[in-house]
């Protein structure tokens, strides 16, 4: 099983290596969810997500989840072949948890973070939509 850390880490970056390692058969799990790190600056990203929100009819989508692990595993969604039975099982091999679960003390992968000067974490995002985080 991997276990990644995804405190500080661009959210895309490693969604894309989650969903490669999940479609190659392994367990995948990621912890701290909620300090991932979504780039540009704030009032950007949250008007996109904002924009995002407010099409379509609020009975039928499209849907943005309000809590971090709902939200990152959605994202993580998006990349893989999720209509076919691969991208099922694959996603069925990915965890996400907003802290540290108590039954998860393997070594975990860190994440490098490079500079970045301006970013939105997944837990602020979702405080301004609406979350109660």
């Amino acid at each position: 099983m991997k276990i990644y850390d995804a405190s500080g880490a661009i959210v895309g970056r490693l969604a894309s290596r989650v969903a490669k390692d999940a479609i190659l058969g392994e367990e995948v799990a990621i912890i701290n969810v909620g300090d991932a790190i979504i780039t540009g600056s704030k009032e950007f990203v949250l008007s996109k997500y904002e924009r995002k929100r407010s099409m379509g009819q609020h009975h039928k989508g499209p849907f943005i989840h309000r809590t971090p692990e709902k939200f990152f595993k959605r994202i993580i969604r998006g990349m893989l072949p999720h209509k076919e039975s691969r991208g099922v099982l694959a996603f069925k091999r990915i965890k996400c948890y907003n802290g540290v679960p108590d039954g998860l003390n393997i070594d975990v992968i860190k994440n490098s973070r490079t500079t970045i000067h301006e970013f939105v974490t997944v837990k602020d995002l979702l405080r301004q939509l609406g979350g109660k985080q």
